[in-house]
């Protein structure tokens, strides 16, 4: 008997950097390359549970609408074990495989499931293991009084200081320190980011001042092979 059912891809990256983007577009081509009906893509940390494409996708196989669902990398899909052990039952429960481009992940079988089981738990240790890295070059920088690695905007990082940016800005005839005090000043008064900014474009006849990249989670689903992923746009498929 013929199975009519999808076989769906899920992607997924950390941020929507340049970067990101590009590997979040790899890896949505490299899953339509290996036959797939649909694709769902979130941005967001593998330790966040509630990514609205993960839990599109697992809403469609416990609809028993999916028979294959392919990844390129178990580390695409989670790295806590409650997500991925009720992933696997779901997967079970409706006769739905998981397969992994760059590496075996049949999770049907009991040796199977514990070894994608332990890729998880090591997937969560990295993640830690990364965090108290970070938090202790944080930490050794402010005992020093040295500068983090990214410095706010208005400023910027030579010899591990922080020192004023005299750039030019945007706005002619400000400089990027000046821009900066401006916002803040214009923050202070009126209580809100959005009516600093507006304040600013109505004092230099700015229509549009662009404001900081949210680093909010998105999510994408594309049913054609031929959809280009806009990061500039309001996700497709969701509302």
């Amino acid at each position: 008997m013929t199975d009519n059912r999808l076989t769906v891809g899920y992607a997924r990256v950390s941020t929507d950097a340049q970067g990101y983007s590009i590997a979040l577009d790899n890896q949505i081509q490299r899953l339509w390359d290996s036959g797939v009906d649909r694709v769902f893509a979130d941005i967001a940390s593998r330790s966040v549970n509630d990514r609205k494409g993960l839990q599109s996708l697992i809403d469609l196989i416990n609809q028993n609408l999916v028979k294959v669902v392919v990844i390129t990398r178990l580390d695409r899909l989670t790295s806590n074990a409650t997500l991925f052990e009720s992933f696997v039952e779901a997967l079970k429960s409706n006769n739905c495989r998981l397969e992994g481009i760059d590496e075996d992940l049949d999770v049907s079988e009991i040796d199977g499931e514990f070894i994608g089981s332990f890729k998880t738990l090591l997937s969560r240790r990295e993640i830690l293991i990364a965090s108290k890295r970070s938090r202790y070059a944080v930490e050794a920088k402010k005992r020093n009084n040295r500068a983090n690695f990214k410095a706010p905007f208005g400023y910027v990082v030579i010899d591990r200081q922080y020192q004023l940016d005299n750039s030019p800005s945007t706005i002619p005839g400000l400089t990027n320190a000046e821009l900066a005090r401006k916002f803040i000043d214009k923050f202070f008064e009126y209580g809100s980011i959005n009516s600093a900014f507006k304040a600013i474009q109505d004092e230099y006849g700015f229509t549009h001042v662009r404001k900081p990249r949210s680093r909010a989670q998105r999510s994408f689903v594309l049913e054609d092979p031929n959809s280009k992923l806009d990061l500039t746009r309001k996700p497709e498929g969701f509302k």
